[in-house]
């Protein structure tokens, strides 16, 4: 009581000092010099009476001091004050550009903690205090005038059949009779002259409203921020047991009043106008319950990225949904972009894994891409390195797998090695200069992080080249990071295999597991994302987390789902988000993020389905210029236009299922998405729907070059389509189709797609083709042979040999395919089968050696 009552004068001059630099910031408001106090008017009444009224409240109580009043209530009449205070500090916010925000706010938060010690002051006298009473007395402190009955009983965020100047009129009516000190005459005078110059009327009637505006209008227009204008209101409506945002204990109102000071950004202050989108805008900087991986993965960073280290590798596993990616992607923008450190990204994919190779060539090309395209000093020093360390031959082997390394490293076509070399001495060529490529680009200054994504479904040729690569002993400065599926990753798999061996090589490893987040994270989640207090989303929070079982994918796109349903929604009235927890909880849900994703895209526009659907062909991602080829047809026959496409596929980006990426790049948001887009189309309809999209890209290539550039797409829609080939010149066509993406993998070292493009070529081949189409006959069979030997598949050797042994017009045309065999036999050990096929084709050539040869035989060959 003491220490409020010592505030009285300190209090008074800060008031006035307040309204006198908002007079002076706001001469063309009127100043009433009565009684020495000025006076404001706001857009709803007057906010002046806050002021006056209270100045005059504590010079009375200042002289009266010997007057009856119990501790409790000298305590709130002091603290309304200070709130009327703030309220003028408010007004300037708002009526004067020339105020600063930060400046008012910082009084905003004095005033809060006034707040805070009045609450914990009132506490400690009467542990269950009158809320209702503790809120009529912060709304008259902000507002200046007294919530009258009818006023606090209607529901709130209401407006009836009223407009807002109707609410405003009867709000100013309701104050002339039910303002503070109604029966001082001369307040009531100033009262109505304020009134009467805000409508431009004059004001006779005397008759009361039957309900005044709905509090949450009245404190909105005020300026108070939404939270602390729900504060008031869930104080003011604590008796009503139909509010269940009411407050019912006074530590309810203490948690949130600390809070407030705590984080003001996040629990107080209002978003910018140009935030409240009206739409759920999910924090790309905040992780909800990752705390300990989150500090799991800063030690391998810190240790090669911030402190020049040497190399490591970071496994991250977990269910599909749980943010693996999202942890990276984090980490990757606070810990290694602002030191000047460069990632190399690659997705494998569910509907590629035939050419899972491709996967880590084409992260390395876009970012030789990227660093082409660069000009800072360090980009320039880049290049350099890699011009070091990378001769014309090299450039040869790597040019295969990253093209745009040429526009780094510029070389004379008199340079150019031209030697062929066979399929492991390729591969052994190709680690050793990528070798050299990774040790000029990953350096103390310019670390590199390798992140590939969805291990799960790469294959052994992909992993066999990232193991060599992390286990080279010269790398420093160099991270990997691998994200798989824990579920989908059994012993067996070659992701064990490979990480085993990675250890066995000395690069020290980490392992990160993410689970579902915990019920306390989902509702602090929740409350961030809709900025409401914990204590009014908790409710919602438990019935999302009970839907969803904290799975951050589940979480993210039930509430998507809720807000597409308008059980979530943005009230613009309010200016804060509702929701109906009693519709969510009764509300039938899928039993994992496959369903509601399903669920979601069969409830959206048909063209904007089918467009996913068709793109969900294609995999993960494609450039949009890939996408613009294909005769995308929605419903019977009807093809969606390019325009009309553009449109679409901005509102898919925006409903969070499409993301654009790179130059000209569309990806799934989620390969969830993608696979339920896919699933979406029935079974019978796939391959002709890949069919049509192999037809689409091959028709409407422009170039030559740009022909090759989609080869590999347009051989996998084939793939998938091919059993509506049925016309014999179309089957050729594919079929050189085959053979040509079929040398192209084989000059990447991908050969299991490249044995797979072969076969799919042969068995388009009819027996008859050897004579019509001999040339294209004869390559694809040996070139087959070369690939099944070199992915060791032995039987696969000799089913290819056969057509060549019966066919082919000389013994030369049956060389190739003779060496290899030759070659595989060896592999396997049968060194005399071996030996003997090469005698029988020298006997063949006009070469013939002897089979027994004696020490004669030899003397003779010496002499």
């Amino acid at each position: 009581i003491v220490y409020f009552g010592d505030r009285q004068a300190s209090l008074h001059s800060a008031m006035l000092s307040s309204i006198g630099t908002l007079s002076q910031e706001n001469p063309e408001n009127e100043c009433y010099e009565e009684n020495s106090a000025h006076h404001l008017v706001n857009p709803l009444g007057e906010l002046g009476w806050a002021v006056e009224d209270t100045l005059q409240t504590s010079e009375k109580e200042g002289e009266s001091s010997q007057k009856t009043m119990s501790s409790q209530r000298t305590a709130m009449t002091a603290e309304g004050s200070s709130l009327g205070t703030v309220a003028a500090v408010r007004e300037v916010d708002l009526s004067s550009s020339a105020s600063s925000p930060s400046v008012v706010e910082s009084q905003l938060l004095s005033v809060i903690k006034s707040f805070l010690d009045l609450v914990q002051t009132t506490k400690t006298i009467d542990p269950c205090p009158n809320l209702v009473d503790i809120g009529k007395m912060v709304y008259r402190g902000f507002i200046g005038s007294e919530p009258s009955t009818s006023v606090m009983s209607q529901p709130q965020s209401v407006l009836g059949d009223r407009t807002l100047e109707e609410a405003r009129s009867a709000l100013a009516d309701a104050d002339l009779e039910h303002g503070p000190n109604n029966n001082d005459e001369l307040t009531m005078k100033r009262r109505r002259r304020s009134v009467q110059r805000e409508r431009g009327e004059t004001h006779t009637s005397s008759t009361l409203p039957c309900v005044g505006p709905p509090i949450d209008i009245v404190l909105r227009e005020a300026g108070l921020p939404v939270q602390l204008s729900m504060l008031v209101i869930n104080l003011l409506t604590a008796d009503d047991e139909r509010c269940t945002e009411r407050y019912q204990s006074i530590e309810e109102v203490e948690r949130d009043l600390i809070a407030m000071l705590a984080d003001p950004d996040r629990n107080l202050f209002d978003l910018p106008l140009e935030s409240q989108t009206g739409r759920l805008d999910f924090p790309r900087d905040m992780l909800y319950g990752r705390d300990l991986q989150q500090m799991q993965l800063s030690g391998p960073f810190d240790r090669v990225i911030r402190n020049g280290g040497s190399r490591e590798a970071v496994f991250v596993k977990g269910i599909s949904g749980s943010g693996k990616s999202s942890l990276v992607d984090l980490q990757l923008r606070l810990a290694l972009f602002p030191l000047g450190g460069r990632v190399i990204f690659g997705k494998f994919d569910a509907l590629r894994q035939r050419q899972p190779v491709a996967v880590v060539c084409r992260a390395l090309d876009n970012y030789c891409a990227d660093l082409a395209a660069a000009t800072d000093g360090e980009s320039l020093a880049l290049r350099a390195s890699i011009a070091n360390v990378i001769n014309a031959g090299g450039v040869e082997v790597l040019s295969g797998l990253m093209p745009s390394l040429r526009k780094i490293i510029s070389i004379d076509s008199t340079d150019s090695i031209t030697r062929q070399v066979d399929g492991m001495e390729s591969v052994n060529q190709l680690f050793y200069h990528l070798s050299l490529f990774l040790g000029a680009i990953a350096r103390p200054m310019t670390p590199v992080v390798l992140f590939l994504d969805d291990l799960q479904w790469a294959d052994e040729a992909a992993l066999d080249m990232v193991t060599t690569l992390i286990s080279e002993r010269f790398l420093t400065s160099f991270l990997f990071i691998g994200c798989y599926r824990e579920d989908e990753v059994s012993q067996s798999h070659p992701v064990m295999k490979h990480r085993q061996n990675i250890t066995q090589a000395g690069v020290p490893s980490t392992d990160i597991v993410l689970c579902g987040i915990e019920k306390e994270d989902c509702h602090q989640m929740i409350s961030d994302l809709l900025h409401l207090p914990p204590r009014i989303t908790q409710s919602f929070a438990d019935a999302v987390y009970a839907k969803t079982t904290g799975n951050p994918l589940f979480v993210t796109q039930f509430l998507l789902s809720l807000f597409d349903e308008g059980l979530l929604q943005f009230s613009a009235s309010a200016r804060r988000w509702e929701f109906d927890v009693k519709a969510i909880q009764e509300r039938n849900v899928a039993d994992n993020v496959a369903a509601l994703l399903t669920s979601k895209i069969s409830g959206m526009d048909t063209r904007a389905q089918d467009l996913l659907k068709w793109a969900a062909c294609l995999g993960s991602e494609c450039k949009e210029s890939v996408l613009s080829k294909v005769d995308i047809k929605s419903g019977v026959d009807r093809s969606v236009g390019l325009m009309e496409r553009d449109v679409i596929m901005q509102i898919l980006v925006n409903e969070g299922m499409l993301s654009r990426v790179g130059s000209g790049m569309i990806r799934f948001s989620h390969d969830s998405v993608q696979h339920s887009a896919y699933q979406l189309i029935p079974s019978l309809d796939r391959a002709g729907i890949h069919f049509q999209i192999a037809r689409d890209l091959q028709r409407n290539a422009l170039s030559p070059e740009e022909l090759d550039d989609m080869l590999i797409t347009i051989v996998e829609q084939y793939i998938r389509g091919v059993g509506l080939l049925t016309d014999h010149d179309e089957k050729i066509d594919v079929a050189k189709l085959c053979l040509a993406a079929g040398k192209k993998a084989m000059s990447r070292s991908e050969f299991v797609p490249a044995s797979i493009y072969y076969l799919q070529g042969t068995a388009l081949l009819q027996q008859t083709d050897w004579d019509q189409y001999y040339d294209l006959s004869l390559e694809l069979f040996t070139c087959c042979v070369e690939a099944q030997y070199v992915t060791g598949n032995y039987d696969g050797v000799a089913i290819a040999y056969n057509p060549i042994d019966l066919h082919a017009r000389c013994i030369q045309d049956k060389l190739s395919a003779f060496f290899n065999i030759i070659h595989m036999l060896g592999a396997q050990g049968r060194f005399s089968e071996a030996i003997g096929r090469g005698l029988a084709v020298l006997d063949q050539l006009g070469e013939p050696i002897k089979r027994d040869v004696t020490k004669e035989d030899v003397a003779v060959e010496f002499r």
